[in-house]
């Protein structure tokens, strides 16, 4: 508020809101890592994509936290849920050896 000579000027900001997408972005991370874990793939690209619109001044900055949260959790969840895909096919091809090994002796 600045004053001059008796009057007074008020300045008044408006509060930025994150977008649609950056929300989706965190709902996406979210649900990949409660039940559904190919969601993670979605929430990754989708979050790579709001940041880099961020950046670019496309989308309001207010999203950019929540964009990078949602991104970080679909990232981890998609590294979680190869490990986990090339661990089960070990397990199967040893299973299968095994198997065979009992078979034919």
């Amino acid at each position: 508020m600045v004053e001059d000579a008796g009057k007074t000027e008020v300045v008044v900001t408006r509060e930025e809101k994150a977008s649609g997408t950056a929300i989706t972005v965190l709902v996406l991370g979210i649900i990949s890592l409660v039940c559904c874990a190919p969601l993670g793939i979605a929430a990754w690209i989708l979050g790579a994509t709001e940041l880099s619109d961020i950046k670019k001044g496309k989308a309001p900055k207010a999203g950019e936290g929540i964009a990078k949260a949602g991104m970080i959790i679909g990232i981890i969840i998609t590294v979680l849920m190869v490990l986990a895909t090339i661990l089960g096919m070990i397990v199967w091809i040893v299973l299968i050896g095994i198997g065979n090994i009992c078979r034919y002796g």
